[in-house]
């Protein structure tokens, strides 16, 4: 009896420590795509005067300036989400494909950012 009293308080801890660490990580994964896409929607403008070239200048150099911290942001939103997988607790199937898809999109920002 003590036993089982023991799993189901490791069990109830285990939750609350996935709970409170997909809801951190969510929020952190959340910004780092909230300035992907900003920074996705500037690159989608035409280039039409001096205006728009300096706009696209700036924003390349913001991406040059935050690619170590993205990078850093990045890295343990994937290991948060690696150990309530590993640990089989609950997560929303939505959230690890957004996880998934993390890395790439960043990649593939930078990609578009050196085309131009």
């Amino acid at each position: 009896q003590l036993k089982f009293g023991l799993m189901t308080e490791i069990n109830s801890c285990n939750r609350r420590i996935a709970f409170l660490l997909r809801k951190k990580y969510h929020r952190e994964m959340d910004y780092v795509y909230a300035v992907m896409n900003e920074m996705d929607r500037k690159l989608d403008r035409t280039i039409t005067d001096l205006d728009d070239v300096r706009m696209i200048m700036e924003l390349l150099k913001r991406i040059r300036d935050q690619e170590v911290d993205m990078e850093l942001k990045i890295e343990p939103i994937e290991e948060a989400y690696n150990v309530i997988t590993r640990y089989d607790l609950p997560v929303d199937k939505e959230d690890l494909e957004q996880v998934d898809s993390l890395r790439y999109t960043w990649q593939k920002l930078l990609a578009r950012a050196m085309m131009l």
